[in-house]
């Protein structure tokens, strides 16, 4: 089933972000999709996206097209990741491993 393979990535994705002590979290729960937005503390997330562009790993940066609900967060952005229920666990890890290596980058 399509919805149930999404929300067990989902899971895995935020849990995976919201134990990492430098990802604060534009959401308080988990959501329904495996959509999640953050940002890394103290960098840019464009700058966050630019180096996970260099990993081969596709997110969006920046206003999102939610120009009014960015601003009520009083962030200048945030870093957006999507998956589907094609997506994997492996790819989830390798996702986590890589912006681990961002984050330490710099």
């Amino acid at each position: 089933n399509i919805s149930n393979s999404e929300k067990i990535l989902a899971k895995k994705l935020w849990n995976s972000l919201s134990s990492n002590k430098h990802i604060v979290l534009s959401a308080k729960d988990c959501p329904n999709k495996p959509i999640c937005s953050f940002n890394v503390k103290n960098k840019h997330h464009y700058d966050v996206g630019s180096i996970l562009d260099e990993m081969n790993i596709c997110v969006r940066t920046g206003k999102l097209c939610a120009q009014t609900a960015i601003s009520k967060l009083n962030v200048s952005g945030l870093i957006r990741v999507s998956l589907c229920f094609y997506n994997t666990e492996k790819e989830i890890d390798f996702f986590i491993k890589s912006l681990n290596k961002a984050i330490k980058f710099l």
